[in-house]
């Protein structure tokens, strides 16, 4: 149930990265001293990443839609994570639906005769069924996360943590065209590695050429919160899985009572030195 209900959530919330988006912030092309200071993971300011007038003036203001997005994520769900993200591919998938001649058509331009549409299905003889490219999907590369300390209403500090990864949603689509575990292991210690993160992009371009179709990369980096809370608790609640079905503790908390026998024990003596819980208001006790 938590699983179904995490699943829509995410669904639902998911959304392309794209540079058009008002609360995505473009640093494709930061002012080199600002970008050495940013890629060694100190703080950095926006304006001292983009210092063009014009360009600044936007980044500004998309920074401004960024903190309200932020802070409406914050107040629903407690977190909003941020995320620099590194790279553009894009690749061609095949629609599922198979091309078929249409019924009132056949060879030659004549009228096809009564049934015809019926027979010139994809598994009819000689009538090989044709895959439509559905157009082409763009995905960042990796994903890094990042933190923003705002200093004044339209500025902020910038960190880049040290978490990076391979954008699941590409990762997705190398497995469904049929890449290697092996080849994934090694792309992901790449990209985890945030001294490798040139080497991670070639490798990605490599692997993308030879499994994704129409394969192409674009150098880009944008900032936002690309990531839904949701998704993260998803994320974590199917990393947990093995270990929850494993559990007998929360086998017992769904009520399977031969767990709930194999838990059962009696409670240890009270600290009587502690203070009753209806009296206490620290946090963390």
């Amino acid at each position: 149930m938590w699983h179904t209900e995490l699943m829509k959530v995410a669904e639902e919330s998911s959304r392309p990265i794209d540079a058009d988006d008002p609360a995505v912030v473009d640093l494709s092309f930061p002012h080199p001293t600002g970008a050495s200071q940013l890629y060694s993971g100190k703080p950095t300011l926006l304006t001292s990443l983009v210092r063009e007038e014009t360009a600044q003036h936007e980044a500004r203001g998309r920074l401004a839609d960024l903190h309200s997005r932020i802070a409406s994520l914050a107040e629903r769900y407690g977190y909003a994570p941020v995320t620099l993200a590194i790279g553009q591919a894009s690749w061609n998938e095949p629609s599922d639906v198979p091309s078929v001649p249409d019924a009132g058509e056949s060879d030659g331009g004549r009228e096809a005769p009564a049934g015809a549409g019926e027979e010139a299905g994809a598994d009819a003889p000689g009538k090989a069924a044709s895959r439509e490219p559905a157009g082409a999907v763009r995905e960042a590369a990796l994903l890094r996360s990042a933190r923003l300390e705002f200093a004044g209403p339209d500025d902020a500090h910038i960190t880049l943590t040290a978490r990076c990864e391979v954008n699941p949603a590409v990762l997705r689509a190398l497995r469904a065209h049929g890449i290697h575990a092996e080849e994934v292991s090694d792309l992901r210690a790449l990209a985890s590695d945030v001294t490798r993160e040139d080497e991670a992009l070639a490798r990605l371009r490599e692997l993308g050429r030879l499994y994704l179709p129409g394969f192409a990369f674009a150098d880009a980096a944008l900032l936002g919160s690309f990531i839904h809370p949701g998704q993260v608790l998803l994320a974590d609640l199917e990393t947990v899985k093995p270990y929850i079905e494993e559990s007998d503790v929360m086998a017992a908390i769904a009520g399977d009572p031969q767990a709930r026998r194999t838990v059962a024990a009696p409670l240890p003596a009270p600290e009587r030195r502690d203070r009753a819980p209806e009296a206490e208001r620290g946090a963390g006790d």
